[in-house]
């Protein structure tokens, strides 16, 4: 429930989702609030939402790559369009994330429509 449509939405790291999600890891465990964060997610084998979060935005971009549907297209190449003036968007949000974890290649390859 706190990654609800964080395709959209989740391109930071946002520090109260995760303070929630590390404080019910421990609270699982029953140990201390002081307790070491990795330990606590090596121990249940977890580790920081804001990781699932930026898989989840990878593989819905990747969706509307592969989409046939007319609409999305049309609205991903006004995304494009607008993301060349210098505009602040939802695709250009998608490449700084792919550019940061050194994906850059997948943009420039994949990113922009044939």
């Amino acid at each position: 429930m706190l990654c609800y449509g964080c395709e959209v939405w989740g391109f930071s790291k946002n520090k109260e989702i995760e303070q929630i999600h590390l404080k019910f890891c421990k609270s699982l465990l029953k140990v201390k609030n002081t307790a070491c964060t990795m330990s606590v997610y090596g121990e249940l084998s977890r580790y920081p939402l804001f990781i699932n979060r930026y898989v989840r935005i990878a593989k819905y971009w990747c969706k509307i790559i592969d989409s046939n549907n007319i609409i999305v297209n049309k609205l991903y190449s006004i995304l494009l369009d607008d993301m060349t003036r210098g505009k602040c968007n939802w695709a250009s949000s998608v490449k700084q994330l792919l550019c940061k974890a050194g994906s850059t290649h997948v943009w420039e390859t994949v990113g922009q429509p044939q």
